[in-house]
């Protein structure tokens, strides 16, 4: 399940009202027989894990950009791929990309005052890649992937 959020000034003014928004999703989508945990935003560390062993690239040997900003230019297609395979054993897939497309995907880490820490997939001409960095937290175009455990 991936819930957009859109440009509603009026209910998503910073990137932590997705919290609100979560909230409400989980209200909508109860836990049958408390089977498995709440929703919840997944942290850094959570996407991190999740690309180094499901997707099998491993964050730390990202290159280095700059200060707030981790990127990798290989892997776009590989990685989503591989997310896609696995999600599709519960009958759920991360959409596709297209060429000239991004997905944007955010952590409930801040990177610093300023920045929260997010996941991007995306998609060029010239390049295929899938990063992490550190972006603008009132940005509010945002994709939220809740998790869950079980």
């Amino acid at each position: 399940m991936v819930i957009t959020c859109t440009a509603d000034k009026e209910n998503f003014t910073t990137v932590y009202t997705t919290f609100s928004i979560l909230v409400k999703y989980r209200q909508k989508d109860n836990i049958p027989n408390n089977s498995r945990s709440p929703w919840f935003i997944p942290s850094i560390g959570q996407w991190c894990d999740m690309l180094k062993n499901i997707c099998g690239k491993d964050p730390m040997t990202f290159n280095r950009t700059s200060v707030a900003f981790e990127e990798y230019y290989k892997y776009g297609t590989e990685t989503l791929d591989k997310l896609n395979a696995q999600l599709g054993k519960a009958g759920r897939s991360a959409r596709n990309l297209s060429v000239g497309k991004r997905r944007i995907y955010q952590t409930s880490t801040e990177f610093n005052r300023q920045l929260s820490w997010i996941i991007v997939w995306g998609f060029l001409d010239d390049w295929d890649r899938i990063g992490i960095k550190g972006y603008d937290k009132n940005a509010n175009s945002y994709l939220i992937y809740p998790f869950f455990a079980f």
